[in-house]
């Protein structure tokens, strides 16, 4: 698995950095009046691409690597003729949401969105099965050349027309430059609607599908109601430091699952090495995600203030503190919890969990955002993620699913404590005394280093024997 995990966390990493220099660099050129804007725009293609393709890679990743190697073409062409069909009415509905969200039709800005749909679409789908064939050169490069893309693209764009049309058109761009790197020749050939293995990825995706797009207007609903309750600005505020923190956790924890889940499908069939596997990878997975959380909360506030502007900080460092943790449970549940139903092959009651979590989260919105503001949207968000994890880990249990735990959890939780306790000292002593650039460097190297070596001291995933190892080789 760390064999694996190191393959391709370097571009994972670099992946992280590079989502936070695009907001960075949006909202130097846009208002956040106008990134509130660009919020709602990006909220609907996500919801759509959720229903017209993640779901389809989500379906690949489960089957793809523990299919018969015939099978596996007709997979891929499975996958790419069900997405192409239903990219039809994921465009119609999109002109229909610009036209009510400008009320008019803007040609070049339904344009710009349809490109973002689908290039981010056949993207995401080609850098799936690079990876699941082991191609790991071809995802690192084009993983790198994305992300370098989406920023320069963005910086000529909008120093050009600061609009939000340049920030989307860019974002597109990037995606349909990246697949030069990616893409790959693929044989398509008509696969009937009746083919058994159709009606497979349908059993067992339709409700990834249902639940992926409830779960994407849930965990993005709050815009919607800040906007027609607050404004545009606040929208923006709320949306800028959202899409950061949410960005950089979500990559956080899929530099851990991308390269680590398809080893854990391949013992599905095998549940004493399965839940072995799950259990390793949870101590991988927090090893991780659980600094990261910690030293993202820690360094929010000079990070917002050096990378974004002061406006980002007018209701607070809280509010980051609030959505981080919402955004670290949510994700948890995904690459974690999730994977009890997804290994019993329930995914059908991923619908219900995530139309609880739409109705918990609508009704904490209406009574407290006009009492509470930006933060009675932060609030919604955690309790409902805390809820919908909770019922999730019930369900999965109840239907028989075993979430083993590694006693590494123990030292890796006191390895997280004494990271925090050490950066609250740090804090006391350098905050005033230095700028925000320095003091986000020295607490990157100061709590990385106690958090590891904690973790050697203790032997967390055996670091101290390997490194013992190497030394006396």
């Amino acid at each position: 698995m760390i064999k694996s995990l190191f393959q391709y966390a370097p571009v994972q990493i670099f992946s992280a950095l590079s989502v936070f220099i695009l907001i960075a660099v949006q909202t130097r050129f846009l208002q956040a009046s106008e990134y509130g804007y660009l919020a709602i725009f990006l909220v609907i293609s996500e919801v759509l691409r959720a229903v017209s393709a993640q779901w389809l890679n989500t379906s690949l990743i489960r089957f793809y690597p523990s299919a018969e190697l015939a099978d596996r073409n007709k997979f891929v062409n499975i996958i790419l003729q069900t997405m192409l069909t239903l990219f039809i009415p994921a465009i119609i509905i999109l002109i229909i949401c610009v036209f009510f969200v400008v009320e008019s039709f803007d040609i070049t800005l339904t344009l710009s969105l349809i490109g973002l749909l689908i290039t981010k679409s056949i993207f995401t789908l080609y850098q799936e099965l690079a990876r699941l064939n082991e191609n790991v050169k071809k995802y690192r490069l084009s993983t790198i050349v994305n992300s370098g893309l989406s920023i320069i693209f963005s910086m000529i764009f909008l120093s050009y027309n600061s609009s939000v049309i340049s920030a989307i058109l860019a974002i597109s761009l990037s995606y349909l430059f990246s697949l030069f790197f990616i893409i790959f020749k693929t044989n398509i050939k008509f696969i009937s609607w009746s083919d058994p293995l159709l009606i497979k990825i349908a059993r067992y995706g339709l409700p990834l599908m249902l639940s992926g797009l409830i779960s994407a207007l849930s965990s993005r609903i709050d815009r919607f109601f800040i906007a027609s309750e607050m404004g545009m600005t606040e929208t923006g505020v709320y949306s800028v430091l959202s899409n950061t923190f949410m960005g950089l956790i979500a990559l956080i924890f899929m530099a851990v699952a991308l390269p680590l889940y398809p080893n854990l499908a391949r013992d599905v069939t095998n549940k004493k090495k399965l839940y072995q596997s799950h259990s390793d990878y949870l101590s991988i997975l927090f090893t991780i995600s659980l600094p990261a959380l910690i030293g993202l909360c820690f360094i929010s506030e000079p990070l917002i203030r050096l990378f974004l502007s002061t406006e980002y900080l007018e209701y607070g460092v809280e509010l980051s503190w609030i959505l981080a943790c919402s955004f670290f449970i949510l994700n948890f549940k995904m690459h974690y919890i999730d994977h009890g139903l997804q290994f019993t092959s329930n995914t059908k009651y991923y619908p219900i969990i995530s139309v609880l979590s739409i109705v918990i989260n609508v009704i904490i919105l209406i009574m407290m955002l006009p009492h509470f503001g930006l933060y009675a949207a932060a609030l919604s968000s955690l309790i409902t993620n805390v809820i919908a994890l909770t019922v999730s880990f019930f369900i999965s249990i109840k239907l028989g699913y075993k979430f083993k735990l590694d006693k590494d959890l123990i030292y890796i939780l006191i390895s997280a404590m004494l990271m925090i306790i050490s950066l609250i000292i740090l804090d006391f002593f350098v905050t005033s005394s230095v700028s925000d650039f320095y003091y986000i460097l020295i607490s990157i190297v100061f709590g990385v280093a106690v958090y590891f070596l904690s973790m050697f001291l203790f032997n967390v995933l055996k670091i101290r024997s390997k490194v013992m190892e190497k030394i006396n080789a």
